[in-house]
């Protein structure tokens, strides 16, 4: 992948990561002579601050085209010192990447979703009666009005979450999971940043979650994104769930 502007290539990797459509190339990858940094700033409410480089090639400016997230929060943590452009800098074609995406509701991905699900239950728990059903229907999700998200790595599907349609602007989050050769890399924060921004699209009222709170850094995750304890206790659907957890959408 090149990113060019003014006639040069200002950076070159085969290991761009894609988030929100833009390519993030590594620090490494960087035609440094046409850099210069910025004093401007931005904010993203679950990226955290940018900077920015100005692009300075045969005389011409390019004001700020450049942005990276030196300390992102963990949401983001795999963009930590990348860089996307912006403002006319051509990005595609040269080498192939390994990209990264957040899709939604694609039927070629429902085999997948139950696949890490699956795997992720076994790990914990046992397999259950409502996960039969659920693997026998995947696509019950999405043709019942839910949301399907699947995160890629190229072409490998790496990480899902879902979020189930209630009715009466009711979701209910649930079926996150991320494959073991990935944990630890913040998906699971992009999953729920995903499911969090498509709520406030559809204008919901309301989300919630069984989980089961032996499993600290999920509870965690959910704190931080403003769940709060509604009940604890044996559920009656799920025999490894003993907690239900809710917050409204804004």
């Amino acid at each position: 992948m090149k990113a060019t502007w003014n006639g040069a290539v200002i950076a070159e990797s085969n290991e761009t990561v894609v988030v929100e459509g833009n390519h993030y190339f590594p620090p490494g990858s960087l035609a440094r002579e046409y850099f210069q940094p910025s004093d401007h700033t931005s904010h993203c409410p679950w990226k955290g601050t940018a900077s920015y480089y100005s692009i300075n090639v045969d005389g011409k400016e390019n004001k700020n085209a450049a942005w990276y997230y030196p300390e992102p929060k963990d949401a983001a943590a795999e963009i930590r010192g990348r860089v996307a452009f912006w403002k006319g800098v051509q990005v595609g074609g040269g080498l192939r990447s390994t990209v990264m995406n957040i899709a939604e509701n694609q039927y070629q991905h429902l085999a997948a979703f139950i696949r890490l699900n699956e795997e992720w239950i076994s790990r914990y728990f046992a397999i259950e009666d409502a996960d039969r059903a659920l693997a026998a229907n995947p696509r019950k999700v999405i043709d019942d009005g839910g949301y399907l998200f699947s995160l890629t790595l190229g072409d490998d599907v790496v990480g899902v979450c879902a979020l189930f349609n209630e009715g009466a602007g009711t979701y209910e989050l649930a079926r996150m999971a991320v494959s073991g050769a990935h944990q630890g890399r913040g998906y699971g924060q992009l999953l729920m940043q995903a499911c969090l921004s498509k709520l406030v699209a559809v204008k919901a009222r309301k989300v919630y979650l069984v989980s089961n709170t032996k499993l600290a850094p999920a509870i965690a995750l959910y704190k931080k994104h403003g769940f709060v304890t509604i009940t604890e206790g044996p559920h009656p659907v799920y025999s490894r769930a003993n907690i239900v957890m809710e917050r409204d959408i804004p």
